[in-house]
């Protein structure tokens, strides 16, 4: 009990709230404006659901009978005793007394004597003032609810005990009264009696206890096997959720380019028999947006033939986890439904969880055949493959959909449409190239995500660059979340009052109702023109967030302009190929003329851009042409797949590639080619050193080079039509090298002579590899060795990257030409091609600087400047 202001507060129970909030009136009738016991009483028994009401209602004690029983009273200021007219001395007098004494009771009215005033305050009872002994009854209940029930209320019961323990408040002899005229069981004598103090009771006369036997019923009404029992009880209603309702509440947005697929769900689902449609298709493509764009046309009328249809989504799991608690009479019931309601056509996504769930999978097949239900799935051709497509009955049952990734085009078209959803999200306006771009540019650099997903996703992320940039928050959102915080803290009000359920259930609906309006703005199509521009360098920021890599300058620009500069790249293709690779003309020739024949469309579609091999001695850039070829054709030397074929000389390595098979350690989890070319692939794929491989890999790359394509373990097909295959081998330098001189015509160092390279090399591939690989591979290269003077240029490029990179630790170096000739001259070795010029730099540039910075000779951000001295480099610091 709490005392506020005056005011006594007690933990009361609901109903024991209501029936104080009956006092004010009820002494409002009174010449005494003071709360007596006898008004408790009748508030109690006038109140539904009290545990008093109910206690003496056993005895036909009733409100009519209290309310009659106190107006008839005689108002005193002190009660008279019973004074008895026997002799008390005379035999038999004490029975006759006491029956004397209960039949004045009866007949006489009750005395109601007035009851002193405390002068203080109960909460719920209006503004007048309580009596001692109402304050007293109160007293005895508060303290047997802390002795009994610390947690819980005080309920009325408590109230009566104490009252009946109270000889001195009119509610005592009121009770007595009703009990001695309707109870035929009580003597009169020992009314506490009536009403003992047992805990068990004291529960079954509890306040409330009628709503809380009828809560308990609702809520077994709420288990599963007790809703079977109900008729009109709906499974789908239960779990489902209607898109074509969200259609005309206007919560889904538009959908573009997809008429060829909802045509043909048009037709499938209006078959008389296997009226059944699977959407199968990767990620990110829009199977969802597919059926939100078949409910929004049977919304507007535009398919007649579905008119006045539904399509209910609903999820496997959903289903499972309502009628597990009974399986099989739920299934019944399930089908029961379907079969009846001829216009509900069930969206499942996910559907390949079909083949987990057999006991459903059976009970669906028949009635799938029969056309009793409608049903359309989505799934991933990999998840199709795995669940569904064993089960070749299921599959007969379905008619199959592919949806594809919409072409760039289609793709803009699409893009076009819902972007004004997003630029009334982030209040800013994307200019017409920046969406284009945003479209090119997803589909070239996130190779793993699709379009147009993958293109929104771009969209998305400027918008939110530009927004935070410009400190500028989401008005939707913060409107929103404003409306929605200040319900929570009425809510949290609501919820701090007693009894207050009614306005804590209207808050709660009015944050529904805010959560669907948002949900409704928030797809609307209808844009603004706002302040803040979304241009074409932001999308490229974004993409290069997203993807980690950098976006070309070329990449930049859609269009005409966009076609001249690719054109004028690849015009400039073998220049730009020939700066970075030195004394490689006729190999780099090769690459860039495949490249440029298969960006303009003259190469075959169904395979890869180009499939080469280089031959050569080690060090004279075969490894070197495939990464600056990456980093040339798709902007980063990352683009770049390298495998070391050292590592696949055994047969069960070609598991490798393509993952391990069922049954083995790492099934499931793909190749690491087929994965890496999945993820990328756009892409310079590098074999190198291929003759250590395996003779079993040849197979597999044969596959690969033939059709651009390549199926792994789990039976996912790879695209390999957008890569660059690039084997390296140093077959034939073993020979070179033990080609002595002999006789006048021999030269002394056959590792310079290109044509000897040439020669024993192709011999040796021809020795080595089948014909059918060879005839596979669209170009053999052989790299010839490098001269004195492609040696100094090799030399001058690496001393730039090494100028470069000790300019990133704070060092600014320069060379004398005279130190770079040195270098190349020091560091030349036709054996070894162009690696010793690395180690030459390492050892004679590198460790030298090391020791200076360590000594304190060369500083941060001091220049130093290396020439030749003495036949040797020398070091000066410079400024």
């Amino acid at each position: 009990m709490k005392k506020e202001s005056g005011m006594l507060n007690y933990q009361v129970s609901r109903e024991l709230k209501t029936a104080l909030e009956l006092i004010e009136e009820i002494v409002q009738q009174k010449d005494y404006k003071v709360i007596e016991s006898q008004d408790i009483l009748l508030s109690i028994v006038s109140t539904i659901d009290t545990g008093a009401g109910h206690a003496l209602g056993r005895s036909s004690i009733t409100r009519s009978k209290v309310s009659k029983e106190i107006a008839g009273g005689e108002r005193v200021h002190t009660r008279k005793p019973f004074v008895s007219k026997i002799d008390p001395e005379s035999f038999g007098s004490r029975g006759l007394i006491r029956d004397e004494k209960r039949e004045y009771k009866k007949t006489k009215p009750v005395q109601l004597a007035k009851e002193k005033s405390t002068g203080e305050l109960l909460k719920y009872a209006g503004d007048f003032p309580i009596s001692e002994n109402v304050k007293g009854i109160f007293d005895f209940a508060e303290e047997m609810r802390l002795q009994l029930s610390p947690d819980g209320v005080l309920d009325s019961y408590w109230l009566l005990i104490g009252s009946v323990q109270d000889e001195e408040c009119n509610a005592f002899y009121i009770i007595e009264k009703q009990m001695l005229l309707f109870d035929r069981f009580f003597s009169g004598e020992d009314l506490v009696d009536c009403f003992p103090v047992r805990y068990n009771l004291a529960y079954e006369y509890s306040d409330g206890k009628a709503a809380k036997e009828l809560a308990t019923k609702q809520a077994q009404s709420k288990r599963f096997t007790s809703k079977l029992e109900n008729p009109d009880y709906s499974i789908l209603e239960d779990i489902a959720t209607d898109i074509t309702e969200q259609a005309c509440a206007g919560e889904l947005m538009a959908v573009v380019g997809r008429e060829k697929e909802i045509r043909q769900m048009e037709i499938a689902l209006t078959r008389r028999d296997k009226n059944n449609v699977a959407l199968i298709g990767p990620g990110g493509v829009g199977k969802s947006a597919i059926v939100d764009g078949l409910a929004l046309k049977i919304v507007n009328g535009e398919v007649p033939s579905l008119a006045g249809k539904r399509i209910l989504q609903f999820s496997l799991n959903n289903l499972w986890s309502v009628i597990s608690e009974d399986s099989k009479n739920g299934i019944l019931r399930f089908i029961d439904e379907m079969k009846r309601e001829k216009n509900i056509i069930l969206f499942v996504d996910e559907v390949h969880m079909l083949g987990n769930v057999k006991s459903i999978t059976d009970a669906f097949k028949p009635l799938m055949a029969r056309g009793d239900f409608r049903l359309i799935g989505a799934t991933t051709p990999t998840e199709w493959r795995l669940y569904i497509a064993s089960d070749t009955a299921l599959v007969r049952r379905f008619e199959t959909i592919s949806i594809d990734e919409p072409s760039v085009d289609d793709a803009i078209e699409i893009v076009k449409t819902i972007a004004p959803a997003y630029e009334t999200f982030h209040q800013a306006n994307y200019s017409e190239a920046a969406l284009e771009l945003a479209v090119r540019l997803a589909k070239k650099y996130l190779e793993g995500d699709k379009l147009p997903d993958s293109a929104f996703t771009i969209l998305d992320n400027a918008g939110a660059l530009v927004r935070i940039e410009s400190n500028h928050s989401v008005e939707m959102v913060s409107k929103y979340q404003e409306k929605l915080d200040r319900l929570r803290e009425e809510l949290k009000l609501a919820q701090a009052i007693a009894f207050n359920e009614d306005e804590v259930e209207r808050l709660r609906n009015q944050m529904d109702v805010l959560e669907q309006s948002f949900q409704k703005d928030r797809n609307q199509l209808s844009s603004d023109n706002y302040t803040l521009k979304i241009l074409p360098e932001d999308i490229k920021r974004a993409v290069e967030q997203k993807s980690g890599k950098t976006v070309q300058e070329y990449d930049l620009y859609v269009g005409d302009k966009g076609m001249s500069l690719e054109n004028a790249r690849l015009l400039h293709l073998k220049e730009n190929l020939n700066k970075k690779v030195i004394g490689q003309s006729h190999a780099i020739s090769a690459v860039a003329d495949a490249v440029i024949r298969s960006k303009k469309g003259f190469s075959n579609p169904k395979k890869p851009i180009g499939v080469f091999l280089f031959l050569g001695t080690t060090g004279v850039g075969k490894t070197e042409t495939a990464k600056v070829l990456a980093e040339e054709l798709f902007g980063s030397k990352n683009d770049m797949i390298r495998f070391d074929m050292s590592e696949y000389q055994q047969e069960h390595e070609v598991a490798k590639l393509i993952g391990s098979p069922p049954g083995f350690v790492g099934f499931g989890m793909g190749g690491q080619l087929t994965n890496a070319v999945q993820k990328n692939p756009t892409s310079v794929i590098l074999f190198d050193e291929i003759e250590k491989a395996h003779p079993k890999i040849f197979d597999i790359l044969l596959q690969v080079f033939d059709d651009g394509r390549l199926t792994d373990s789990m039976g996912m097909t790879v695209d390999f039509t957008k890569t660059i295959i690039i084997l390296t081998s140093n077959l034939g330098t073993n020979a070179v090298r033990k080609d002595k001189a002999v006789g006048f015509n021999r030269v002394q160092n056959p590792e310079l002579d290109a044509e000897i390279i040439r020669q024993k090399t192709l011999e040796a591939c021809q020795e080595f590899f089948r014909p059918e690989l060879l005839n596979r591979i669209d170009e053999v290269v052989t790299f010839e060795p490098f001269d004195q003077e492609e040696v100094l240029q090799i030399t001058r490029l690496l001393v730039e990257e090494e100028i470069d990179h000790i300019k990133e630790q704070g060092y600014q170096i320069r060379f004398t030409e005279e130190a770079i000739r040195y270098l190349a001259k020091v560091c030349y070795d036709p054996e070894n091609g162009a690696r010793p010029i690395r180690r030459g730099i390492m050892r004679l540039i590198q460790t030298p600087l090391a020791e200076k910075i360590i000594s304190g000779e060369l500083q941060k951000n001091s220049q130093m400047e290396v020439s030749v001295s003495e036949n040797q480099l020398h070091f000066e610091v410079i400024g």
